[in-house]
């Protein structure tokens, strides 16, 4: 007697432990400098979320006093709780894995070059200060959303 056997499509399933945590890093920017971090991205996966990939990031900048102060968004993974692009140390050095304009006051990271590992994966919102921006201007940034696969997952603001 023979067997069938037929292949069916793997559902997307929602995600079953996933988490998204933010947190503010600096309180200083400094106008006409790039690269300048805003805020760590703690995405925390279990086993069954390993694997996968994030396939958008969505922000806003928040109560930011000019959205034209910030000229570009950029996001960076680590694999530490600390950012670094001065390093020698490729496992403890950031990597950008997108870049967004950031003058509307809003934009998403489409297909980052993030796959999620099991634990906390460290993600980073870097901007770019506009060389005229006042001194006086509040710069700031709110994560909104992580999309993996077809699940979209809330972040929750921490502090410290």
């Amino acid at each position: 007697m023979n067997k069938y056997f037929y292949l069916l499509p793997m559902l997307s399933l929602p995600l079953q432990a996933l988490t998204v945590e933010t947190r503010a890093t600096h309180g200083v920017f400094y106008a006409g400098l790039e690269k300048q971090v805003c805020l760590q991205i703690q995405v925390k996966a279990d086993a069954s979320e390993a694997g996968q990939k994030i396939s958008a990031l969505s922000f806003t900048t928040g109560k930011s006093s000019k959205k034209t102060d910030i000229t570009k968004a950029r996001l960076y993974k680590s694999t530490r709780n600390y950012f670094t692009l001065n390093t020698g140390d490729t496992n403890t050095k950031a990597y950008q894995v997108g870049e967004v304009s950031a003058t509307s006051g809003s934009g998403t990271f489409n297909s980052p070059d993030i796959t999620l590992t099991e634990g906390t994966n460290y993600l980073w919102l870097v901007y770019d200060i506009a060389s005229n921006a006042k001194g006086s201007n509040k710069i700031d940034g709110v994560c909104t959303s992580v999309k993996v696969g077809g699940s979209e997952v809330k972040p929750v603001a921490k502090m410290g």
